[in-house]
C-alpha cells in the first residue's frame, strides 16, 4: 500500500512538472482598450537552462518580435521587449499562464494557454477553405 501511494504521489509530482514547462507556444488574446489582438509565445530553453523567446502578433501582422528579457521564477514567469517597451509577468499552472501585459503605461490582462486560436481568420488553414466568393459545382471524371 506504501509503494501504490508513493507511485501516485509521484506520477502527480512529476505531471505537475511538465505541466509547468513554459517551452513551446502559448496562445492568447490581448483585449487592447476594446480590441482584441492574437499573441503567440514562441520560448524555447538553452542547453545551459536559460530560457529565449519571441512573439507575434498575428493581427497586426507582426512575426518574430525578440523577448529581450525572459525568466522563470518559479511559477512566475515574466519577459519584456525594448522594442516595443513592453513587459508581461505572469503565473504558470496546470491551467495555462495567466498574467498582465503592460506598454506604455497601461495594464492590460492576457491569458495564455497551449490551444491554438480559433478565432475567425486565425486559425484558418489554406487546406480546408470555408466559403469561396464563387459557385461550387461538383465535378467528376470517368
Amino acid at each position: 500500500m506504501k509503494y501504490l501511494l508513493l507511485f501516485v504521489l509521484t506520477c502527480c509530482l512529476v505531471h505537475r512538472a511538465t505541466a509547468q514547462s513554459p517551452t513551446g507556444d502559448w496562445y492568447g488574446l490581448l483585449d487592447a482598450m476594446g480590441t482584441e489582438l492574437a499573441i503567440v509565445l514562441h520560448i524555447s530553453k538553452y542547453e545551459d537552462g536559460t530560457l529565449a523567446g519571441t512573439f507575434d502578433s498575428l493581427d497586426q501582422n507582426a512575426y518574430g518580435i525578440d523577448m529581450d528579457r525572459i525568466s522563470l521564477d518559479g511559477n512566475q514567469l515574466s519577459w519584456s521587449s525594448d522594442m516595443l517597451q513592453a513587459e508581461y509577468t505572469g503565473t504558470l499552472s496546470e491551467l495555462g499562464l495567466r498574467g498582465e501585459f503592460s506598454q506604455a503605461g497601461f495594464d492590460f490582462p492576457l491569458v495564455f494557454s497551449r490551444t491554438p486560436l480559433t478565432r475567425t481568420g486565425l486559425a484558418a488553414r489554406p487546406q480546408d477553405p470555408q466559403d469561396f466568393p464563387y459557385e461550387q459545382i461538383p465535378v467528376s471524371f470517368v
